[in-house]
């Protein structure tokens, strides 16, 4: 029985560090082995060490490491093989993933199937980004586009990924680098300022927080640079004219050059050496063309009549390549030629007209002179000839030009004929010719015109000339009179003679006529050789006077003080008389009579209508007059207006200061602002008094006469005279605000300037944007915190969002969980829970404000791997004497999570119903227990055990026995 005991026991302990694959292995054929340790060499390789104690006395025919992300790997994993045999063994895993957790257990395989050791946790460190090779997806002699791609990140984000190059091997990018814009995986690099047909060494890198990352370098040869070439055919000269022509070339292939030059030279020599490059004796003229294609160059001043002979040209960095030699003459010069159809003369008056003439052509040669040649005689119209007149024309060019001829007969015929010099000789136009017309008899309008104006002593009288009978000066204007019997008399009193000269409407004002008096007039017209014309006989009658007009309604008086007041009156109509009479009557009863020269008549220094006023002094204080205004004409009509009044001032008001003080305090929604009350008036009544400040956001509500809006009353400082405070409560804010100070008193209330202020505006909140380490990371919660720059002056809600994906981090992402955090000393801290293990988390911190959302920086933590029970180890007994022992145990595996209780399990009978614990030590790993006992020769079975909050591991079971 006592046998069979330590047989359990020893199953037990096997069974502790080894996991069976194969449910069906006996016993008699087991493996023992263990996965000894890890050793971490970089982010994509480990070296790990097992070790086989029995081979199960079937030999081992396979030994190695399964690996892989999730607990427990098995061979259908990832592995790498070890050799042959029991003992101690190695191996190394090249193929890891940087910052990532796996789990590594040694295995051995016997005919009788796959045995496993217990699993290690390890994580590799973040690393360097991996790319692959670089491919060229093109190039030319000065640049090319490289195709990248990062294959792993190294466990850390990108910040920067691009091309670096160099003209020798091992390129990096502290030689020549060119970032790229782009976010993705896969990109594409131009690179650019090459040199044709050169080496570069090429290799794409990626930055992450670890460093850089370099893919494998490729070899990258620009193309050359060939000599370009020029059309084989000569392209025709166009637009040739004396001195000008368009040259016409066609450059076929640039030769792959981006700085090729164009061109052309031109020269009247034919030899082709002359028409080379910059020679002496050609002239070289670049174009704007840099790549292939056609050229069209004018060339000026030319020599008339003269052939030239021309080549294009392209040159690059591998030469000059020339077309073959073209040519083209310029025109020569002939006499200039008129047009040989007469162009018929225009405007023909009674002493003018206007021909013209046309210069089809000016034989190439810039014209020196044309004109006509004029005469009453078809004979003699030849340019040298004295005895015709010769017109110049002002303009020097070809084309149509025209002359006005004056002072010419009436009813006469005359002849003409253009004429056109140049330095070749003169050419002339036909003969042509035209008849001036004879003049007739005026005519003026034959029905009356209605007179407008009529006034008591003037009128405004109207005539028209409706044909001049081809006299351009005839004179025109009216006689009138208190006869009907009218006659025109050149200068004569009752003859008005108009300032405008020939046909058309016009009009006279007639003066000092006598009041209510009909008058007579009628229309008249004279030209030059006598023939005069007259309208109808018409009349109208001037006005008598009328009784004046005044205002209506009172107008309000100004600058009213204690002792004075400015009344204002209006004549609206003087009734026709300019010199009438008007002024005021005023005093203290409103029964008011006009009295000429009375003591409360006032006469106006102005006479006729219009607007007037009056200062009244030597008024009684706070007291009420009536007052009305008056007019009288010449004929005794007085007209008065309506009666008015006003009160002269009273006691003084309160005085308060005329310009703005600075406030004490502007928030975001309260000011406090500063008054001045330099006087409280004449007022003796304190409990009447008031002071304070009213404010709107209208200008127009606060600079009212009356201001309106919110008004709050100074408690500040007393009641004194001097700066007083006015607290502005429940303001908007980044608004402004328009005040007054005021003062208030039983004589009245004064306000002070319009001011103004501002209230601060909110603005978005700010963070750091450096990311704070999470802290207090465990398999299902983080402490993270951030730092708080500026809370955009108020916090509507604050906290963190976070995720698996970076690319949701915003609170408008309904789905994204978040946090609460409240800010404490610019720092806002919160702990996430309900995390998954083993699991990368991003998340930002954000304040939501009036101004809107700001965010920190997006951040990152990877929760630890799930607890597990600890694995316990239940070492021998020491110190074993006469009635006491002491119990070892050790922790060699916390399981990923603190430990809770610590202590021993011990029985006579392996039941362990009595428990014997140690103290609670998490951080030791070695631990012990003194076990007490009168009994001699029993047999004690113990166990270590430690427990977390997965649950609690066992040691194997020892025995011992007290002597």
């Amino acid at each position: 029985m006592k046998n069979l005991k330590y047989i359990s026991l020893l199953v037990f302990l096997i069974l502790s560090c080894t996991r069976f694959e194969d449910p069906t292995i006996g016993l008699s054929n087991k493996v023992e082995l263990t996965t000894s340790k890890v050793t971490v060499i970089s982010s994509d390789t480990a070296l790990f060490e097992g070790n086989i104690l029995k081979d199960g006395n079937d030999g081992i025919t396979e030994r190695g490491f399964a690996y892989h992300t999730a607990a427990k790997p098995k061979i259908t994993n990832k592995t790498t093989k070890s050799g042959l045999g029991i003992g101690i063994f190695s191996a190394k895993a090249t193929d890891l993933l940087p910052n990532t957790q796996y789990f590594v257990a040694a295995y051995a395989i016997n005919k009788s199937g796959s045995v496993y050791g217990t699993d290690l946790s390890f994580n590799t460190p973040k690393s360097a980004p991996r790319l692959s090779p670089t491919v060229i997806a093109s190039f030319t002699p000065y640049s090319a586009v490289m195709t990248s791609s990062i294959t792993l990140d190294g466990g850390s984000p990108i910040t920067e990924r691009g091309i670096c190059w160099s003209t020798t091997a091992g390129a990096k990018i502290t030689n020549n680098k060119v970032v790229s814009g782009s976010t993705t995986n896969a990109y594409d690099t131009p690179i650019t300022n090459l040199n044709p047909g050169s080496t570069y060494y090429v290799r794409s890198y990626a930055l992450n927080a670890v460093g850089v990352g370099y893919g494998q370098e490729i070899t990258l040869k620009t193309l050359d640079i060939k000599l370009p070439s020029t059309d084989p055919n000569c392209l025709p000269a166009t637009a040739i004219t004396y001195t000008e022509a368009t040259v016409n070339a066609n450059i076929t292939n640039t030769g792959l050059s981006t700085k090729l030059e164009t061109g052309i030279i031109l020269s009247t020599s034919s030899n082709a050496t002359d028409l080379t490059y910059n020679n002496a004796k050609s002239q070289t003229v670049k174009s704007t063309l840099t790549t292939s294609g056609k050229i069209s160059m004018t060339f000026s001043n030319l020599t008339v009549g003269t052939k030239y002979y021309y080549v294009s040209y392209a040159k690059n960095e591998a030469g000059t390549s020339y077309s073959p030699v073209c040519s083209f003459s310029t025109l020569n010069y002939s006499a200039p030629t008129v047009d040989q159809t007469c162009v018929a003369a225009s405007s023909v008056g009674v002493d003018v007209a206007t021909i013209s003439g046309n210069v089809l052509a000016d034989g190439g040669i810039t014209t020196l002179e044309k004109g006509f040649v004029f005469n009453t005689s078809n004979t003699n119209l030849d340019y040298r000839n004295s005895g015709s007149l010769t017109f110049k024309s002002s303009e020097t060019v070809k084309g149509i030009y025209s002359y006005v001829i004056t002072e010419l007969k009436p009813n006469t015929k005359y002849f003409y004929r253009a004429y056109s010099i140049t330095a070749i000789g003169i050419s002339y136009g036909p003969i042509c010719d035209f008849t001036t017309i004879d003049y007739s008899a005026p005519k003026v309008n034959t029905a009356c015109i209605d007179p407008t104006d009529i006034k008591t002593t003037s009128a405004k009288i109207y005539g028209d000339v409706t044909d001049d009978g081809g006299d351009l000066n005839l004179e025109k204007g009216f006689v009138y009179g208190t006869s009907s019997t009218l006659t025109y008399t050149k200068g004569g009193t009752n003859t008005l003679v108009s300032s405008g000269i020939g046909k058309g409407a016009f009009s006279f004002v007639i003066s000092n006529l006598a009041v209510s008096t009909t008058y007579f007039y009628k229309t008249y017209a004279i030209n030059t050789t006598g023939n005069i014309a007259y309208g109808p006989v018409c009349n109208f009658s001037t006005i008598d006077y009328t009784a004046p007009k005044v205002n209506i309604v009172c107008i309000d008086p100004t600058d009213i003080t204690k002792t004075s007041a400015k009344i204002y009156g209006d004549v609206t109509d003087d009734g026709g008389e300019v010199n009438l009479e008007k002024g005021f009557v005023y005093g203290t009863s409103s029964t008011l009579t006009y009295t000429k020269g009375g003591t409360n008549t006032l006469v106006s220094s102005g006479i006729g209508k219009g607007a007037f006023s009056f200062v009244i002094s030597n008024l009684a204080v706070g007291t009420t007059y009536f007052y009305k205004t008056y007019a009288i004409n010449a004929t005794g009509n007085t007209v008065y207006g309506p009666l008015c009044q006003f009160k002269t001032l009273g006691p003084d008001i309160p005085v308060v200061g005329a310009t703005c003080v600075t406030p004490t305090a502007i928030n975001f929604t309260d000011a406090t602002i500063i008054g001045n009350l330099d006087s409280w008036g004449t007022d003796n009544y304190s409990n009447s008094r008031e002071r304070g400040a009213i404010w709107s956001t209208s200008l127009g509500n606060i600079s009212a006469t009356t201001p309106t809006g919110t008004k709050n009353t100074s408690t500040w400082g007393g009641s004194g005279l001097g700066q007083f405070q006015v607290y502005m409560p429940t303001l908007t804010a980044g608004t402004t605000y328009y005040y007054r100070i005021y003062a208030k008193s039983s004589a009245g209330t004064a306000y002070g300037p319009v001011c103004s202020l501002v209230t601060n505006s909110y603005s978005p909140p700010t963070f750091s944007q450096t990311c704070t380490s999470a802290s207090t990371i465990k398999s299902s919660s983080a402490l993270v915190s951030a730092t708080v720059t500026s809370d955009g002056g108020s916090v509507t809600v604050s906290g963190f969002l976070y995720s698996t994906s970076s690319s949701n981090l915003v609170v408008t992402n309904t789905n994204t969980p978040k946090v609460s955090a409240s800010i404490n000393s610019n720092s806002l801290a919160a702990t996430i829970t309900s995390l998954n293990s083993s699991t990368l988390y991003y998340y930002r911190a954000y304040i939501t404000g009036p101004a809107g959302t700001g965010y920190g920086p997006i951040c990152s933590f990877t929760t630890s791997s799930p607890v597990v029970i600890p694995t316990v180890v239940t070492n021998p007994v020491t110190n074993l004497i006469v009635g006491s022992a002491r119990l070892n145990g050790s922790i060699s595996n916390n399981g990923g999570g603190a430990i809770l209780e610590i202590g021993f399990q011990w029985s006579t009978n392996a039941n362990f119903i009595t428990i014997s614990s140690g103290s609670v030590t998490p951080i030791s790993t070695v631990f012990t227990a003194s076990l007490t006992s009168s009994s001699r020769g029993v047999v004690r079975y113990y166990r270590a055990y430690a427990r977390n909050e997965a649950g609690t591991g066992y040691g194997a079971i020892r025995s011992f026995i007290f002597p």
